[in-house]
């Protein structure tokens, strides 16, 4: 397996879903698949299940990586959840991040 990503807390009435668990394994990492495989899923997600909206949580410590990444696609911060996770021995702020279909950004752009 090369990674994998999870959709839930799919809302069909309001065409709607959470989007997480992008993982990329260690050996293939750096190659550009993480960025093609989110590219390949949002089309799916958006053209073939006709989702209007995705929502995405990350670490505020990944600002570097996730936070750069989603952005690429589109993604809007919209919410901060103060000290939401605990990790490695300490409290961790949450940033909530949303993609609507209009604003969504292929990577062939």
């Amino acid at each position: 397996m090369i990674g994998y990503m999870s959709l839930f807390n799919i809302d069909w009435r309001n065409r709607k879903a959470d989007i997480g668990g992008i993982t990329i394994g260690r050996e293939y990492q750096n190659l550009g698949l993480g960025l093609v495989s989110i590219d390949i899923v949002l089309k799916y997600i958006f053209n073939d299940l006709g989702l209007r909206k995705l929502f995405a949580r990350y670490l505020e410590s990944h600002l570097v990586t996730t936070a750069r990444i989603i952005r690429k696609f589109g993604y809007k911060e919209e919410i901060l959840f103060r000290d939401e996770v605990y990790k490695l021995g300490k409290y961790h702020n949450v940033i909530g991040a949303s993609l609507l279909k209009r604003d969504f950004i292929p990577l062939e752009q």
